[in-house]
This record gives structure tokens, C-alpha cells and sequence, in this order.
């Protein structure tokens, strides 16, 4: 008898419920949906969480997610935004998405030349130095303002598009930027013509040869735009590359009485003497 009254009264209860149901539609209601006995909940479909406690239903803003029962943030607001949200919906998101990056200001241009490339080579020694292809990569650095407040890494939005007013510094987009760190490009540069010594052309005790590949380094300033759960900032920055250009230089210094410092020895070492003869080769 008990346990008929109590199901009569969990009906009863069902029925009430029901006929109290609402629904509270955010938006265009296309969004994720939720619910409870009194509610049914359908948030837009550029909202972040559909959430609800025993009793109340609400949305969250984009990126946002549900956090504990309702709190009313003012004004019986179940349809949450980044301006009027409680702390019944926190933010999600770890890091600032980049939604754009535009240049501000003149380009500046530094032409150089790389010469970390060195050999020495001992007389008699055949074909020394560079005969295979040598391929450099192209790299870029970005540094933002604020980095404490915004954080020291950042996400490329993928509804940003590419980066096209950089692209002629050879800035390429990437899945994340971290603050001043130097990552590799997608573009690259190969150098098949060679650096080399041969026994006939090296004349002296040793000869020196340094392979130095022409670059630029381009330095931009920018402004980013970044958001964060509906909070958007700009933010100054830079943006920097280094694109390599393909042409090279062989520079050869011949009768050396020894390796200079911190240059790599092709043979075997001699005693020390001073006179040289240099000859550069442009490519």
C-alpha cells in the first residue's frame, strides 16, 4: 500500500513538473541543448556550454564552460555573455587566440651574410670543403606586448586566414606562437653549387675556406589581435625573419701556415707561419 502511495506521488510529481516545464531559447536556439524537470534549455549556436542544476537552466558564452548550480548574474539572466556572465560559467580557454596580425609601419631590411660555414684544408688534400647540396631554412620570431597579462603563448585562430601582408618577409601562419621563440618556416633555400679546395687549387701548407650564404633579416612591427572568451585586446608586437636569398660567396684564403681559430680541420695539423693570399669566388 506504501509503495503504490509513493508512485502515485512520483506521477503526480512527473505531471506537475511537466505541466511547469519551460523552455529558455538563446539566440537561434541551434545550439547544444540541456535540461532538467522544469526546464528545457537550447543555447545559439555560437554559445559555449548548455548548462542546468535541479531547478534553473543557462548558457554559456563562447568558451565558457558550465561551473556548479545557477547564479543570476543581474536581471534573471539565463542567456550568459562575455559582458554579463556569473561564475556559474568559467572560461575554459587556456590561451589568447590570434585573430589577426597586421603589419604597422615601414619594413626594415637588413641584407647579410652567413659565414658559419669554415674548413681548413692541409695541402694535398682532395676536394675539400662543400661539394654536396646544402639546404637552409627559413625562420621567424613574434613577440607581443603584455605577455604577462595575455600569456606567452597564443593559438592561431583558423577562421583568421592567412597572414597575407606578411608574406612577403616570409612570416608563415603556425598552430601556436610562443612568445620570442625561433621556429622554422615551411620555405626553404638550397645551395648546390659548392665550396671546394682541391690539391692543384690549395697552395701553401694549409688553406682556409668559408662558404658564406647570402640572407635577410626583416623585421616588422605589428598589431595582434587576439580574444579570449569574448574578450578581445590589441596588443603592439614584432614580428621577425630570416629568409635565405640562394646566392653565395667562396672565399679562399690560400699558404697558411696554420688553421686559424675555431676553423675545422680538413687533414692533419702543421706549425705555425703568418703570409696568406685570399680570393673570393661570387655565386
Amino acid at each position: 500500500m506504501a509503495a503504490s502511495a509513493a508512485l502515485q506521488s512520483l506521477a503526480i510529481l512527473a505531471l506537475v513538473a511537466g505541466s511547469l516545464a519551460g523552455s529558455i531559447d538563446c539566440g537561434n536556439a541551434a545550439g547544444p541543448s540541456c535540461g532538467n524537470l522544469f526546464n528545457e534549455i537550447r543555447c545559439d549556436s555560437a554559445d559555449g556550454a548548455c548548462c542546468h542544476d535541479d531547478f534553473n537552466g543557462w548558457c554559456c558564452p563562447p568558451g565558457y564552460k558550465c561551473n556548479g548550480g545557477f547564479s543570476d548574474p543581474g536581471g534573471n539572466t539565463h542567456c550568459m555573455t562575455t559582458k554579463k556572465v556569473s561564475d556559474s560559467c568559467v572560461c575554459e580557454q587556456t590561451d589568447y587566440e590570434i585573430i589577426s596580425m597586421d603589419p604597422v609601419g615601414e619594413t626594415k631590411v637588413e641584407n647579410s651574410w652567413d659565414d658559419d660555414l669554415t674548413a681548413c684544408c692541409q695541402n694535398r688534400t682532395e676536394n675539400c670543403g662543400w661539394s654536396t647540396t646544402i639546404t637552409k631554412t627559413n625562420s621567424q620570431q613574434v613577440t607581443w606586448s603584455d605577455a604577462a597579462e595575455v600569456g606567452y603563448s597564443m593559438t592561431w585562430n583558423v577562421e583568421a586566414g592567412p597572414a597575407l601582408k606578411l608574406g612577403s618577409i616570409g612570416f608563415n601562419v603556425q598552430d601556436t606562437f610562443t612568445y620570442g621563440q625561433t621556429t622554422s618556416t615551411s620555405s626553404s633555400q638550397s645551395y648546390s653549387n659548392g665550396c671546394i679546395c682541391t690539391s692543384s687549387e690549395c697552395k701553401g701548407p694549409f688553406t682556409q675556406l668559408t662558404f658564406k650564404l647570402q640572407l635577410v633579416y626583416s623585421t616588422q612591427p605589428v598589431e595582434i589581435t587576439a580574444k579570449k572568451c569574448g574578450t578581445t585586446k590589441k596588443l603592439p608586437g614584432t614580428v621577425k625573419t630570416t629568409q635565405w636569398m640562394g646566392h653565395s660567396i667562396c672565399d679562399v684564403q690560400t699558404n697558411l701556415a696554420r688553421c686559424p681559430g675555431g676553423t675545422e680541420l680538413m687533414g692533419e695539423a702543421t706549425p705555425d707561419v703568418d703570409s696568406a693570399h685570399s680570393s673570393r669566388l661570387r655565386r
